[in-house]
């Protein structure tokens, strides 16, 4: 990496979370963790305090490696209420308006979608009735081709916390003839009852 792009990494996410880069990182590990896209993405993620971001250790490989495999297993052959037992809700709609957008590059379908999506959520009462909205089969693909060692990747991880975010970008799994940049973020993190996960979206 330059030093030029470099210098620019270290000023969107100081802008954020002030002294946060060790300076003594090597080129080969920031190119590892640092992407165009997910330099916006740490740019927006708010700090209470210094150096809570870093590419640290992950302390729950084996128990999260099995719960992605049966989330992969339950994808695959359509289970879904193993699915929906797993997911923190509500999630917004919109996410996935705004997704769909980053691939199919129709403006009309979006705007439309945006109208009836902005405001409306999905939860335990409806989730059912829009699963397939959800989940429809480009996410699908996007999650099979997933591997726990590319989250653990290029996840961003929280200094002291199990929590771990992946940003799926449909541009990183195939041809995209758009410009949108739209991602779905999953949110993993665990709880007494296992891993759980919490659907946000840029």
């Amino acid at each position: 990496m330059s030093n030029e792009k470099k210098s620019s990494f270290k000023k969107a996410c100081q802008e954020v979370c002030s002294n946060y880069i060790n300076d003594n990182i090597n080129d080969s590990e920031y190119e590892k963790q640092i992407s165009n896209s997910r330099v916006v993405e740490l740019s927006k993620i708010s700090c209470n305090k210094k150096n809570d971001l870093y590419h640290i250790p992950f302390k729950d490989t084996i128990s999260f490696k099995r719960f992605w495999g049966n989330f992969q297993y339950n994808i695959r052959n359509n289970n879904r209420e193993e699915i929906i037992k797993v997911l923190k809700m509500p999630v917004h709609s919109i996410h996935f308006v705004q997704f769909k957008y980053s691939y199919d590059c129709d403006t009309l379908k979006y705007a439309k979608n945006v109208d009836i999506y902005s405001d409306f959520d999905i939860d335990e009462n409806n989730i059912n009735e829009y699963y397939d909205f959800m989940f429809c089969e480009t996410l699908k693909k996007m999650l099979l081709q997933t591997s726990t060692d590319r989250i653990f990747k290029e996840g961003i991880r929280y200094k002291n916390s199990s929590e771990l975010i992946f940003l799926f970008f449909p541009k990183k799994y195939f041809k995209v003839n758009c410009p949108n940049d739209h991602n779905l973020k999953f949110v993993f993190s665990k709880c007494p009852k296992g891993w759980q996960i919490e659907i946000d979206g840029i």
